[in-house]
């Protein structure tokens, strides 16, 4: 695959989808530091393809650079606030870190992005993830109740308003969703 690759850009230096997926594939083969390099190459000639640094991050994290990662996902989120591979890698570089709070908080602005697309399996990933990390996250279990309902989960739903109102028992939208559910 690599050959073929190298004979596309031989060909078309600016094919930018050869260069992804030539990073791709080193990264693959443990060839890490040429994969960043080449989705750096990639970055370049398509910067709107902000999986070209999504996938560096994840590399970068795979060699312990989590710092140069969240750089990275944080150059994503400066061009599109709304993708959310940045956030997930962000996080996971966060969690590495030992920065729980920050990957949690990445998690769940995950998980909202998905849940307004309407993505409420992949929203619920995040949340699992975020809940893992902050139990006491009330927004967290409201999101996750949220979700849960979408998917037609209701007394699943019903019992992250119950952790919720453990958490907080004066809340009032956690009551007026739980109310909702209910209905």
């Amino acid at each position: 695959a690599i050959d073929c690759f190298n004979k596309a850009i031989e060909i078309d230096p600016k094919f930018s989808d050869a260069w992804h997926c030539k990073a791709a594939t080193l990264y693959k083969l443990g060839r890490h530091e040429e994969a960043i390099n080449c989705y750096d190459q990639a970055f370049v000639l398509d910067p709107q393809n902000l999986h070209n640094l999504s996938n560096k991050a994840d590399v970068l994290c795979k060699l312990g650079r989590y710092k140069e990662a969240i750089i990275c996902c944080d150059k994503a989120l400066a061009i599109d606030l709304q993708f959310v591979n940045a956030y997930t890698n962000k996080a996971n570089a966060y969690e590495k870190l030992g920065e729980h709070k920050g990957a949690a908080d990445c998690y769940a602005k995950a998980s909202m992005i998905n849940l307004a697309l309407g993505r409420f399996e992949e929203g619920l990933i995040n949340l699992g993830k975020s809940l893992a990390i902050d139990p006491r996250n009330k927004t967290a279990w409201i999101l996750k109740g949220t979700a849960l309902s979408e998917l037609g989960r209701v007394e699943e739903a019903i019992g992250c308003c119950d952790k919720a109102l453990v958490i907080d028992p004066r809340d009032s939208y956690t009551w007026f969703a739980k109310g909702s559910w209910l209905d």
